[in-house]
């Protein structure tokens, strides 16, 4: 397992960004453009990624960051605890490494 990079500062820019996501003991890869979140572009390539309110306030598309850097615009539904674990929402997950790897399976 890859360690997670550090928290991008609050200006770091969005990039495109190539995608792996474990789910359902799965792995699916996909692009994510610049300024997408990569719950859109899961949902786009037909990755079948949980989601419900899509704005950050329930936290069912929860996902572990093993490797990249992203900025969320809204994250209401995560607590300190769980930042400090390394997870993020993908609804408002915007890549800022041009390498993410993400595990729903944790």
């Amino acid at each position: 397992m890859t360690e997670q990079t550090e928290t991008p500062k609050e200006d770091a820019a969005p990039v495109a960004a190539e995608v792996t996501a474990r789910l359902n003991g799965e792995e699916h890869r996909f692009s994510c453009a610049a300024g997408d979140t990569l719950l859109d572009a899961a949902l786009d390539a037909g990755v079948p990624a949980p989601c419900s309110c899509c704005e950050g306030h329930c936290g069912t598309c929860m996902v572990q960051l093993v490797e990249g850097t992203v900025i969320m615009e809204g994250a209401l539904a995560l607590s300190r605890r769980d930042k400090a674990r390394g997870l993020i929402l993908a609804c408002q997950a915007v890549p800022t490494a041009p390498k993410i790897v993400l595990e729903y399976d944790w």
